[in-house]
């Protein structure tokens, strides 16, 4: 069961100055579109900040994903946590496999994705290059943070 609403997952979709959390915020108190709630049967098991990408303004400044325009027909996965006791067991891949489909009912034309390379953990919840390579993502650019690439990854539908 999929919800949109907004949730209070700060300490794995915020950077230090955490302004996607309280633009987030702001947008759960006005009752706007902010992404998912994941749920297993009646359990809470995880959260996605996905949706129509011009829903998520920050985007357009953010590494990777200020590399390509922002649309309705454009939609962006930007953060998936899954919570610790339900992890390794495929819900990552569940999860953008039900946003691809979301977004190809709501008639949008590709998903984008923003993960990191090499792997940094304090960036998983962007997900991993593998994962959407596996759901059938191509890397279209990317953009250097240091040592790391902030890679844009897309998937037309």
């Amino acid at each position: 069961m999929w919800t949109a609403q907004g949730a209070d997952w700060e300490s794995r979709c915020a950077d230090p100055a955490m302004p996607n959390y309280h633009a987030t915020a702001q947008r759960v108190q006005k009752g706007e579109h902010v992404g998912y709630f994941v749920y297993e049967n009646d359990t809470l098991v995880g959260w996605t900040g996905s949706g129509p990408k011009n829903c998520f303004p920050l985007l357009a400044s953010k590494l990777g994903s200020r590399l390509s325009a922002s649309s309705q027909q454009t939609w962006s996965i930007g953060c998936i946590a899954v919570k610790t006791e339900f992890r390794g067991r495929g819900l990552a891949d569940k999860i953008v496999a039900a946003v691809l489909g979301l977004a190809q009912r709501n008639l949008a034309t590709h998903v984008e994705a923003y993960p990191v390379r090499p792997f940094h953990e304090p960036r998983i919840y962007r997900g991993t290059e593998g994962l959407y390579r596996r759901m059938g993502f191509f890397e279209a650019g990317f953009e250097h943070d240091g040592e790391h690439q902030i890679l844009l990854m897309i998937k037309s539908i």
